[in-house]
């Protein structure tokens, strides 16, 4: 069984929530794995739900999800710097792969946190923060093994591409 644990239930988080129900017996199938939102951070326990969530995986105290040892994975959807930064530290230091698309974390430590995550032999994945979430990282590590890329030309950015179009 794969744990994961959500940091945020706003609008992306519950977004993120909602395609893991609704895929989760694709995943399985296609991972062999199950897979479980053991926990989510919220801001407020008492706010009401909708959809509802089981409280008994509602937590306001970030340890609950980042000093768990039965929590595999971490996706980080709070945004900004802080304390995102430190949330992501920790995960990985407790060996916890991360997810985010959290660009204003990323770009304020993207070689710390990478290096980080290398050093605990953890993933840090951040496919949906760059290029508009448009699936092209992993495309391009796979593609950069075995051609040499002379060049990419394109608009790589979300927001440019939405005004220019």
């Amino acid at each position: 069984m794969v744990k994961i644990g959500l940091l945020g239930l706003g609008t992306v988080g519950s977004g993120v929530r909602e395609i893991l129900s609704e895929k989760k017996s694709a995943i399985e199938e296609q991972t062999g794995k199950t897979v479980e939102i053991s926990k989510i951070l919220v801001n407020n326990l008492e706010k009401n739900r909708n959809p509802i969530v089981d409280s008994n995986i509602l937590t306001d105290n970030p340890s609950d999800i980042l000093d768990d040892p039965d929590i595999d994975i971490v996706v980080e959807l709070i945004g900004g710097i802080e304390p995102a930064h430190t949330y992501i530290t920790r995960a990985l230091e407790n060996g916890k792969h991360v997810v985010t698309a959290n660009k204003a974390v990323l770009s304020h430590d993207f070689p710390g946190l990478t290096n980080l995550a290398k050093k605990n032999n953890r993933g840090i994945l951040f496919e949906a923060s760059v290029a508009g979430g448009i699936p092209i990282i992993k495309p391009l590590k796979e593609l950069i093994k075995f051609n040499k890329i002379k060049e990419i030309k394109g608009i790589l950015n979300g927001t440019t591409n939405f005004i220019l179009s």
